[in-house]
């Protein structure tokens, strides 16, 4: 009976053997790795800024213009204030934010690819210039490494090394994800670490749990077979 017991002990310590190295590996690669360049700080720069005084229209006044926004903010685009009313959501579907110049209050229309362009451009650092630019509007067609409350967006493409990708929204112009290479490996180890190789964002999944429970019962397995081997003999004054 016993051997038998060590046979499965063996098996167990395979399987989840190969389980735990793949968590080592990926545990350490996310620790070493810069969490800052993870979420490519270093590919973009700081809004443009503008000049107080063209900020002509306060929050109220757009709160007057929009009474049933529940936020409004003040952000730059391409170096001129913008106000961004977003709404309540009464539905699956968001409602889509208002933006508004807050020079005249005039209310800005989607951006177009030109402009989708001019931002992404004014926020990357690089020198490098836009390969592709890519209108995603639909789940359907939605990167993996881009959220789908964002929607609509452009894709902006950048021809660099590290294959950087700005994310920007179509109503606001607001840049909401940026990608590169080095990001899409870091999502690969999080997948591999939570054994969750469909997007990444379910952390119990059965197979998580399947290699927890298998790890449990290797190690009361091993702690009984130690049991038996060493502590069982020295209580009955056996030599080893």
């Amino acid at each position: 009976m016993i051997r038998a017991f060590r046979q499965v002990h063996r098996w167990l310590m395979l399987v989840v053997g190969v389980q735990f190295v793949i968590w080592m590996l990926s545990g350490v690669y996310m620790v070493i790795t810069d969490i800052h360049t993870v979420h490519g700080e270093h590919l973009t720069t700081k809004q443009p800024v503008f000049a107080v005084d063209e900020v002509v229209l306060s929050p109220a006044d757009i709160m007057a213009q929009y009474p049933a926004a529940t936020k409004v903010r003040l952000i730059s685009r391409l170096g001129s204030p913008v106000y961004i009313a977003t709404f309540a959501a009464n539905s699956d579907t968001p409602v889509r934010p208002e933006t508004i110049s807050a020079t005249t209050g005039e209310t800005l229309v989607s951006v177009n690819e030109s402009t989708a362009r001019d931002i992404a451009a004014s926020r990357y650092t690089g020198a490098t210039g836009i390969a592709s630019a890519t209108l995603i509007e639909t789940k359907q067609n939605l990167p993996e490494e881009a959220s789908g409350r964002y929607l609509p967006f452009w894709r902006i493409d950048f021809d660099a090394p590290e294959a950087p990708t700005f994310y920007v929204q179509q109503h606001t112009g607001e840049v909401v994800t940026v990608s590169h290479d080095g990001w899409r490996s870091f999502d690969w180890m999080w997948r591999f670490h939570i054994m969750d190789l469909d997007d990444g964002r379910t952390i119990g999944n059965v197979f998580l749990l399947s290699a927890i429970f298998t790890g449990l019962l290797a190690a009361l397995s091993g702690a009984f077979l130690s049991y038996w081997r060493v502590c069982r003999p020295l209580m009955k004054g056996e030599d080893q």
